[in-house]
């Protein structure tokens, strides 16, 4: 019998009816699926963009930080940090419902400053096969205007 773990996912399924004599049977199935994902998962694109430069913190605030992935991630196991000079800000995770998508949110009270070097940090990023890796994304913030 396949066992449950990080590659492979059991599901089961039961299966009822009603016999000819009006008693009811049943039956449980179970299936074992492997999957065949066996490489980490990958950044395939952020909003802001990896390496960019002059982001407005106000568009930030306004419509998040997205980072999209190449599978299907754990959110369980998935944990994103935003580091700016060694400090965390805490932004809410909201996850697409295919789970390869998150929106980090703002949180009143944790603004990201004008002039700033911003770090994404994603360690042990996991998608659903337990495959895992540490990801980055770090892009800086704009100037803020006088006047």
């Amino acid at each position: 019998m396949a066992e449950n773990n990080e590659r492979t996912k059991l599901h089961a399924q039961v299966i009822e009816w009603i016999n000819d004599n009006g008693n009811p049977g049943s039956h449980t199935i179970t299936v074992g699926v492997l999957s065949d994902c066996s490489h980490p998962p990958e950044i395939t694109g952020s909003i802001p963009k990896d390496g960019e430069k002059d982001v407005d913190p106000v568009d930030l605030k306004n419509k998040g930080i997205t980072i999209d992935f190449d599978d299907n991630m754990d959110t369980q196991k998935t944990k994103i940090d935003i580091v700016i000079d060694g400090e965390v800000i805490n932004w809410e995770p909201k996850w697409s419902d295919d789970k390869t998508s998150v929106t980090l949110e703002y949180v009143e009270g944790e603004d990201i400053p004008y002039e700033a070097v911003v770090e994404i940090h994603i360690p042990e990023a996991t998608d659903d096969a337990g495959n895992a890796t540490d990801l980055e994304i770090i892009f800086s913030t704009r100037a803020l205007e006088e006047g």
